[in-house]
Formats: structure tokens, C-alpha cells, sequence
């Protein structure tokens, strides 16, 4: 799955050019793209907050999938909640481990 993270500057080109990487015959060290597909990239937003619950770090997040930005999101709690939304719209909260 597919997903960029960008700062609050934001990202103007909501594709993503994949590469499906192929070997070249009788080397196999030397991998070179045989195909590249154009993916619509869906914008998100991860929030870090505070303990009280205010919105202190916006991440955005521009993913192929609501999947995808799921598991962006959770790989970004350390210390405080993160919540996922898009648009006005929460899909998640994720709650840092104790």
C-alpha cells in the first residue's frame, strides 16, 4: 500500500508513481522498472494531541487506501494519542502502548 506523509507546505501532486521492478536476464543484481502505474493518492489527516485531548501536530497524510493511512497513522503514536481523519470526518484514534 501506498502512502506519503508530507508537512503543513502540503503536496500538490495527489498521484504516485509506482515502479514494478523487473531483473535483467542472466543478472540478477540489476533491477530496472518494467511497469509504472498511476495510483490516485486520497488526502488524510493524523493529528498528535495532548492528554486533554487538543490537536498540538498535523500530519498530512496522502494514501492510496483508508487501510493505508490507518497503519501510517498508528506507526505515528510515541507518547500521545493520534487521531486519523478525513476531511471532517474521524476515521481513528489510536492510543499509545503503556
Amino acid at each position: 500500500m501506498a502512502c506519503l506523509q508530507t508537512s503543513d507546505r502540503g503536496f500538490h501532486d495527489r498521484r504516485l508513481c509506482l515502479s514494478v521492478y523487473g531483473l535483467r536476464p542472466g543478472k540478477s543484481d540489476n533491477a530496472f522498472p518494467i511497469e509504472e502505474v498511476q495510483v490516485p493518492l486520497k488526502l488524510y489527516h493524523a493529528l498528535e494531541l495532548t492528554l486533554e485531548g487538543e490537536a498540538i501536530i498535523r500530519i498530512d497524510l496522502h494514501c492510496e487506501s483508508v487501510e493505508a493511512a490507518k497503519e501510517r497513522a498508528k506507526q505515528l503514536v510515541q507518547d500521545r494519542p493520534v487521531e486519523l481523519w478525513q476531511g471532517p470526518v474521524r476515521i481513528a484514534r489510536f492510543e499509545p502502548q503503556n
